[in-house]
């Protein structure tokens, strides 16, 4: 099966520009809701507030360095309101140097108990190769939802990805319920493909489960539309500017 490295398609200074203005604009939009962002390294904390949150999936054993069993380069974006957390979304590094695809086959995204058979994955190539993110985590409090939360916050996680490591490929995996309200592509997925129909070891079931992708190129444009949208609506709050308002769209990735 072949192999597609991925590369950068625009100078660094470009791509830069664009998403660092992206993501001064969507904190200071978060910033104007009462909202204060910060950008933390520490996986077991973000682990710690989900074990602990009201109304969530559990714990993504991808962002957790207690079940994967090793260190992580990653990331996890923290809004707070009123001394409280009150949403989540993380992001790690990952090499995947025979694809992307394999890299899933293997286990190595949610690193498989020992002994475990190769995870029995829908789409047959190699897929991307080389360094690319994983960005998923998300949780938001049920307080604090249907007001672009989870719209804004998992938009900032994938920029950030982006400047933090110069990836160009990012992946989510998304359940079929959230696939099947079409928030995927409406949130800003260039494509979502089935990638598990079947057992499903992370979660001890049988699942549909599907890729959300999102390529440099993709991105990069994503990133400049909105920030053009933050700009030309700087009053208006982000429930306004989300494209599915009052759908509950609060866990989207794993």
């Amino acid at each position: 099966m072949p192999v597609t490295s991925v590369s950068r398609h625009h100078p660094v200074d470009v791509t830069n520009s664009i998403l660092d203005a992206y993501a001064a604009a969507a904190g200071a939009s978060l910033l104007r809701e009462g909202f204060k962002l910060s950008i933390r390294t520490d996986m077991r904390e973000w682990a710690s507030i989900l074990r602990h949150a009201p109304a969530t999936n559990g714990v993504n054993p991808s962002f957790d360095p207690d079940q994967t069993g090793s260190a992580l380069d990653a990331f996890w974006l923290c809004v707070e309101a009123r001394g409280q957390v009150v949403a989540v979304a993380a992001s790690k590094l990952i090499e995947a140097n025979t694809g992307y695809y394999e890299y899933v086959r293997q286990g190595l995204l949610w690193c498989k108990p020992p002994g475990e058979e190769p995870i029995d994955i829908l789409i047959s190539e190699s897929g991307p190769a080389g360094l690319l993110a994983h960005s998923g985590g998300l949780w938001v409090h049920p307080d604090y939802r249907r007001i672009g939360l989870s719209w804004l916050v998992p938009r900032l996680n994938q920029a950030w990805s982006q400047i933090e490591w110069g990836v160009d490929w990012i992946a989510s995996v998304i359940f079929s319920d959230i696939h099947d309200k079409g928030l995927p592509l409406k949130y800003g997925a260039k494509s979502c493909r089935v990638l598990i129909d079947g057992w499903f070891a992370p979660k001890g079931q049988r699942e549909l489960i599907y890729s959300a992708e999102y390529p440099g190129d993709h991105l990069l444009r994503r990133a400049a539309n909105d920030l053009s949208l933050l700009h030309r609506h700087p009053d208006q709050k982000m429930r306004d500017l989300a494209p599915t308002r009052g759908q509950r769209h609060h866990q989207l990735t794993i």
